[in-house]
């Protein structure tokens, strides 16, 4: 069985981004040459740089309880519209587990929005809240099988947001009951 982490939202998979073009060159046509990233924008920057994460997964359907560690680069791209992240567990249940995920603003609905996609085949989109130093998502992750679970997510940044501790649930049964899907804190690297 392969193993899937967690929802990668940085890149979506190559069919996802190859439908999304059509939309990327309406769009830059129609923003004012060098527009920059308004305040909504610019909560995007609490993930950027380089992080260490470790935590603890679930048996779920989507693999077996472990504990897992790895390391995430997050950057901005796109004028500072987006995020870019890529991951990979290096050690315990996921060793070898790597994902992009791709984090966006849309002003139409004043929401953040994340994409993700791994090397399983998981593929998510989270819904993402910003309250104080408090993240909530609320998304749906597909496997390779074509199965579709929810998920929803609760984190908060301490130490000047140089951490980030975060819990997922999953549900297999279109929300009505929730499962422990994984745990994890992860550390800002002090360059």
């Amino acid at each position: 069985m392969k193993t899937i982490k967690r929802m990668s939202v940085l890149s979506v998979c190559l069919p996802a981004w190859l439908l999304m073009l059509p939309l990327l060159a309406f769009t830059s046509q129609a923003q004012v040459a060098g527009e920059k990233p308004g305040p909504k924008y610019e909560k995007l920057k609490v993930w950027e740089g380089n992080w260490t994460y470790e935590g603890t997964q679930y048996a779920t359907p989507l693999g077996p309880e472990g504990k897992f560690k790895g390391k995430q680069t997050n950057r901005l791209i796109l004028n500072g519209f987006a995020l870019e992240s890529d991951w990979s567990d290096n050690e315990g249940v996921t060793l070898g587990l790597t994902g992009k995920e791709l984090h966006c603003y849309d002003a139409a609905k004043d929401q953040y929005v994340t994409y993700s996609c791994d090397n399983s085949g998981g593929v998510g989109v989270l819904i993402d809240t910003f309250e104080g130093d408090t993240v909530t998502g609320r998304g749906t992750l597909t496997d390779t099988k074509g199965i579709s679970y929810m998920s929803r997510a609760s984190g908060s940044f301490q130490q000047n947001g140089d951490t980030f501790t975060v819990k997922l649930q999953l549900s297999t049964d279109k929300g009505k009951t929730w499962i422990p899907w994984y745990e994890m804190t992860a550390r800002k690297v002090k360059r």
